[in-house]
């Protein structure tokens, strides 16, 4: 835990008041959480989590999408933008079934990973 002090001393002018503000915060690693780790049919893949991060940030959401038995192989990013409810979400467009993929997502904020890989099927 840290804390921020402000004092206003008598140094400062006279019209200014004397006060002295003591705020305490904490610091916490960002983190993700991933919400839908269902997948469909179709090629469409959605993508959603929760995260600890202040609204308007930002987040690469990573596909990786291996064919089962090879053949295809895929990797896709997405920028996010945290909303006011701390989620982010992406839709990714895998060509063929999502079903037919073994599928890792990750999330990195800054260069770190902060969710995942996780498997998604």
């Amino acid at each position: 835990e840290y804390a921020v002090e402000l004092t206003v001393d008598e140094a400062a002018p006279e019209p200014v008041p004397r006060v002295s503000l003591r705020e305490p915060f904490t610091v916490v690693e960002p983190t993700a959480e991933f919400t839908n780790r269902s997948v469909g049919d179709d090629a469409q893949l959605s993508v959603t989590a929760d995260t600890n991060l202040a609204p308007e940030g930002s987040v690469i959401v990573r596909v990786e999408a291996d064919e089962s038995g090879g053949g295809i192989s895929q990797v896709l990013n997405c920028v996010a933008t945290v909303e006011s409810d701390g989620s982010v979400g992406c839709e990714f467009d895998l060509s063929t079934s999502a079903s037919d993929f073994d599928i890792e997502v990750s999330i990195t904020r800054d260069g770190s990973v902060i969710a995942g890989p996780v498997e998604y099927n």
